[in-house]
Parts: structure tokens; sequence; C-alpha cells
């Protein structure tokens, strides 16, 4: 059901003459009320074209000196029809192009709208770097591939002032200006530029925000001097060349510009033009830190919380953190909200994990939605709610964040939140799977396998877990075991069945140390080995593998590898029967009913062969016809007896198929009919039973009845 929303505020505007507000002047009117409406995103925005019918001559609209951008889609490209994000119950400034525009160069002339002011998504104008020029988090958010915060909520002035109310013919080379015109004032040489940069108000031209960059820059202009440096990083406009980006960075930086400093630290860090220098990085980081810009502090934190260059420490990893997120940096709000739930800062505390979580997503960052999903889905400091998870989830997703959209197929695989839809769960890991994401890639190959959603194929599922695989994903290199033990999609080969398990193991997935303990166990693809197939299970064991626990259980009742104990085959059967491991409750029945480990107790074998019958276990099922067939504990009942053997013959369990046949022939709990004995005989057979063997001569000799050839 959708939310009815209330309308829509109106929004007031004001006009201004290049940034001086134009209330004096007599052809201007003072303020404006424009309707406003909801966007897709439920964002609540005013239309340009709105606004031009207001202000014929309207150039751009800011905001407490900041222009303001027209909204992007996830691919950056401006939205159609053109809006602005809306401030209702505050001033929206209208720049209006003044009469001097008139006579201007072909570059002033082409003002029509302004838009996004990001460098690129969750990087603001101010950070003169890039997502791959700050020091990168280490592996520990719920978001793999975690975005290092480089965006500044609270902007210098410097460099996203609005363009000077003083406009002056400026000196750009061709082909930027048809003519070229002098000015000293560096800051509107620098916000023209800006303006190029970004195409706000004007056609996106890097090179012309070059030449202005250029131009302040030469004459000392820090924030020139910083841009310039980051576009020669980036290779914006200019073939990429970190050497030229050092030099204008380095210049910058040595006036105190924040940024610069900050862009200084990141090329040190990553070794950009200079040698890789942790402790220079850290000097620059600092120096741009103390004088608050958040960027810096983030880096600084990270470079505590992964001890590059210097010992970890978390609490002074949380202080900068804090010191960024406080100035409403989102990258270090989702940190901090990392840290708190891992427990790196202190104590894991998953309530106060969400707070951090939906303080950056409400920042728009892309992370924090898709792990304030991710606590909502788990139920972590919050109450489950499979909706709230799908809702941050698709924030996220549309932004083309890769964990989210495999989260979304997660919910739609399993009908939590949305509609139960394999076709979509399959869509969305496709999408993932194809960005490289080696879940996804697992889940698609699994979705093949079992044919959920898509026709069975065991070629593509093999495709898919070998790309997860190679990656090192341990689940898909188990996976990839398994096709080749059972030769599905290809040919059964035992050896590369333990190479991938052997991978998956020494990965520290439990399911191939598991598996790799089975090839030790059986001498399938290695030499039989009782005693490494004990480490396996043991390892995997320990972990909590039910499976495992079970199997380890099985080496102490038989005496493979180890020595014969009964306790500890106990022992390990029961915490794996505890996870209702159906082949451990089995084992649980076994030893009650034999009196080994524990004292013989045939209520207490039934009971545990009951638990596990009813789950579909052939074993326990013939074991529970036993138990009524000669009334161990129970009262004899043939035919519940005979219910309980065609249920395991169903599964093609010889040995109670050669007793569904021995009570046809001696009309035991079922009429007399050798017709019928020697059909049940002669299934058990072919399914290797000896005894269904005997029957089946003795029966034909009874009858004198031509024997079938039977199977060996």
């Amino acid at each position: 059901m959708t939310e009815k929303r209330p309308p829509a505020k109106p929004q007031t505007l004001r006009p201004m003459y290049g940034g001086t507000s134009a209330v004096d002047s007599s052809s201007l009117t003072e303020t404006v009320n424009i309707e406003s409406h909801y966007s897709k995103n439920g964002e609540n925005v005013v239309l340009w074209d709105d606004i031009l019918m207001a202000f014929q001559n309207a150039s751009y609209v800011q905001y407490a000196g900041t222009i303001l951008s027209f909204l992007r889609n996830e691919n950056l490209e401006v939205v159609e029809p053109r809006q602005i994000r809306a401030h209702p119950g505050s001033v929206l400034d209208v720049v209006i192009k003044p009469p001097m525009y008139e006579s201007a160069t072909e570059s002033l002339s082409t003002y029509q709208n302004p838009v996004s002011l990001q460098i690129h998504r969750n990087q603001t104008l101010v950070s003169a770097t890039s997502a791959n020029a700050t020091p990168p988090t280490v592996d520990r958010t719920l978001s793999s591939d975690y975005v290092s915060p480089t965006s500044d909520q609270n902007q210098s002035s410097d460099a996203v002032s609005s363009i000077s109310s003083t406009i002056k013919e400026l000196n750009i080379s061709k082909p930027a200006m048809k003519q070229e015109l002098v000015t000293e004032d560096l800051e509107s040489i620098f916000n023209y530029g800006i303006a190029f940069f970004n195409g706000a108000g004007v056609d996106q031209d890097y090179a012309k925000a070059i030449d202005c960059f250029q131009q302040a820059a030469e004459k000392g202009h820090a924030s020139s001097q910083s841009y310039l440096g980051y576009m020669y990083d980036q290779g914006k406009g200019v073939p990429k060349d970190y050497s030229k980006a050092i030099i204008w960075i380095q210049k910058a930086a040595n006036q105190g510009h924040q940024t610069a400093q900050s862009n200084l630290g990141n090329s040190y860090y990553h070794g950009h033009g200079l040698p890789v220098d942790y402790v220079k990085a850290m000097e620059w980081y600092l120096k741009s830190a103390k004088q608050g810009y958040p960027t810096a502090q983030s880096s600084l934190g990270n470079m505590y919380y992964s001890g590059k260059g210097i010992p970890k420490d978390y609490s002074k990893a949380m202080a900068w953190y804090k010191a960024a997120a406080d100035k409403g940096h989102a990258g270090s709000q989702n940190s901090l909200g990392n840290m708190c739930y891992h427990g790196t800062s202190g104590t894991t505390d998953y309530a106060k994990a969400v707070e951090w979580y939906q303080k950056a997503a409400d920042n728009k960052h892309i992370n924090a939605q898709n792990n304030l999903g991710h606590m909502y889905e788990c139920g972590k400091g919050v109450t489950m709610d499979y909706l709230k998870a799908a809702e941050c989830y698709q924030k996220a997703a549309v932004q083309g964040n890769i964990n989210a959209i495999y989260n979304l197929g997660n919910l739609h695989y399993n009908g939590n939140g949305v509609p139960h839809d394999y076709a979509a769960a399959m869509e969305q890991y496709r999408d993932a799977a194809n960005q490289g994401h080696t879940a996804a890639q697992n889940s698609l190959g699994t979705m093949y396998y079992k044919g959920e959603g898509v026709a069975m194929d065991y070629s593509k599922a093999k495709e898919w877990f070998q790309k997860a695989a190679s990656k090192g994903y341990v689940h898909a290199q188990n996976n990839l075991g398994n096709i080749y033990f059972n030769g599905y999609g290809t040919t059964r080969d035992f050896e590369k069945a333990v190479e991938w398990y052997r991978k998956a193991a020494d990965g520290g997935d439990a399911d191939g140390k598991n598996n790799l303990g089975h090839m030790y166990d059986h001498g399938k693809g290695v030499k039989q080995d009782y005693q490494k197939a004990v480490e396996c299970y043991r390892e995997a064991a320990e972990k909590g593998k039910a499976s495992s626990q079970c199997n380890l259980g099985s080496m102490y009742y038989l005496g493979k590898g180890v020595a014969v104990d009964y306790l500890e085959a106990k022992e390990w059967f029961l915490k794996s029967a505890n996870q209702r491991n159906v082949t451990a409750e089995c084992w649980m029945g076994k030893l009650y009913y034999c009196g080994h480990g524990v004292p013989q107790d045939y209520k207490k074998a039934f009971e545990w062969y009951k638990k596990s019958a009813d789950q579909g276990l052939a074993r326990s099922q013939e074991s529970i016809g036993n138990m009524y067939y000669y009334g161990r504990g129970i009262t004899k009942d043939y035919k519940k007896a005979g219910e309980y053997y065609k249920m395991a013959s169903e599964q093609g369990l010889g040995s109670s198929q050669n007793m569904i046949g021995y009570m046809y022939h001696h009309g035991i709990g079922l009429p007399h009919d050798c017709a019928l004995a020697i059909e049940w005989y002669t299934m058990a057979a072919d399914n290797g039973n000896i005894l269904a063997k005997t029957n089946l001569e003795r029966i034909r000799k009874e009858n004198d009845v031509t024997p079938n050839p039977v199977k060996e």
C-alpha cells in the first residue's frame, strides 16, 4: 500500500544579479512562490521550466552560496524534465543574467541550467580527489565494496562559492572563448572553472575548466591549484599525469589549502606521482584534519583502523571518525556503524550501529543504505522488518551498489518482504554476478543447478561456480567440487573434486572440509586415510557443522582412524542430532538400541529413530519397522512394521524390500502372495541385498518358478 504524502509545499525564490541581490531593481519582483512536486524518488523538487516562467533570464539557482545542481539518475545523467531539489521554508536565489551577459563571449552566453555539483557519486566538488585516491577501508563492512569516504558535507567556501557578483571578462585561450579578456579577479576565474567543470549553467567542458584553473593557479590561487592537480590526477580534460598533479597539489597544500593537503596525503598513500610513504601521508592528513576537513579526518581514521604506517589504534580511529561524522561526513558515519557492528569500538552494539548507519543513509551513503537493510533483515539493533530491509536495499541498488542488488535477489529468492519470485531473484543475481559479485555468481550457479526459475542446466551452473571459485569464493569452490564429484555437466572426476574441496577447506569452508574428509574416508580421488578424514571431520565439527559432527561420531563408533570410543561417539552424535541432523538421530537410536555408550533403552531408541524416520531417512524407517516386527520396546505390530518397511523400500533400501518380500512369502502382516514376494525379493536383489538373493532362490524352488536373472 502506497503511503499517502502531504501536498508538496511551494518554494520561495528571489532574483539576484550574478550573486548580488536584485531586490533594489525596479524591474524585478522581490520574491516569487513556485509550486513544487514530488519526484519518483519521493524528493521535493522544483521544475526548471517553472523557474524560467517566473525568471526568463535565469542562469542558475543557489542556496546559502552554493549552486544547486540538476538532479541526476544513477548514471549521472540529468533527469528530464530538469529539476532541482526544493528547500521549503527557505528562500532560493535565482541568479539572473545581467545586461553585460548580452555582449559576453560564447561560453558565457551558453549558460542554460545548473547541474550537479558532484564530481561523481559520493564525492562532492570540494574534494579534489577520487574514490581510489583515498585510503581504502579495511574489509570490515557489511558491504564488501565499501566506498572510501571522500565527500565533505561542509564544503569550504572557496570551492563552492557562487559566481562572483562582479562579472569580469576572462582571458581564456582559444578555443575556450571567441575573444581574449583580462581580469585579476582570481576568485571569479576559479568560479567560472567550477561552472565548466560541473556543467553548472553551461555545457560541461573540462578543457575550458582547465583554462580557468590554469590562469588562476599560475597566479597563486590555491583552490585553482588544487583543482588543476585533481584534473591531472584523474585525467579529466588532460592526459592523466601524476607528476603534474603533484606539482599543483603541493603548491596548494603549501598554502594551507585543506583539500590539497588531504589529497597530497592521498598521493603519498597510493604512490601517485610520489613513492608510497604512509608517514608523510599521515602528516598531510593531519594538517588538513586539524583545520577540520572531514575527509582528512576520515582518512586518519582509516589509517589508525588498518594500522598502515602506524600501530593499529581503534580508539584513535573512532575519535577521528567521530570528528568527521559530527560534521555530517557520511563515510565516517558508516565506518562508526561498522565499528559498533563488529565490536571494534569496544563492544558490539547493534543499536548504536543502526543509529550511525541511519545517519549515513540519510546522507545518501549507498553502503550505509545497504548496511541498514542488513540490520532490518537480520533484526540486529532493530525489530526484524523485511519490508524496510527491501526499501533500504532498493535505495542502494538503484544507485548501483552490487551488494544491495545481491541482497534484493536474496529477498526475492526467499520471499522476504517482497513476493517470492525466482525470476526476479535470478535477474538481480545476474546483474550483480555480471559485475563480479562472487556470492551472486554462486547463487546464480545454484539456481541453474537446482532448476529454480530456470531450466536445470549443470553446464551453466558449473560456469558460474567456476567464475566465483576462481576468485576464491569458498562456497563456490565446494560447489564446483560437488559438480566434479557427481559428474554433473562434466565428466566425473574425483581428483578434481578433491582439488576444489581442498581449496574450499583451506579457505575455512566447513562444507569443503567435511567433503574433503569424506574423500579421505572413502579413498576417492586420494589414497584412503582415516586419520586425515578424522582431522577434516573434526575441524568442521568444531565449527558446528552438523554433518561433520555426525561423521566424526561414526569414526569413533567404528574405530576408523581413532580407537573405538562409544562415549566420544555419543557426544558428537548428540551435538549433531540437536541440530536435527537425521543421520545423527538414527545413530542415537542405534546407541540406545544396542546399549553402546549408554544403557540399553528401547524406548529412547524408538524416540530417536522416530525423529529421523519422520524426516524421511530410510534407515530409520526400517529400524522402526524392525522394532514393530520384533516387538522391541513396543507391542509387536506386523501391520505397522510393513508400513515402515514400505516407506524405506520406496527409497530403494534393499533390506526393507527383502522384508516386504519375506512378509508376503510367509503371510506375516501381509497376505500370503508368492508372486508379490518374488517381485519384492527381485527388487531387493537388484539393489544388492544378499539375503534377498537367497530368499529368491528358495521361493522359486518351492514353487518351481523359472528364475529371472539377478543383477550383480
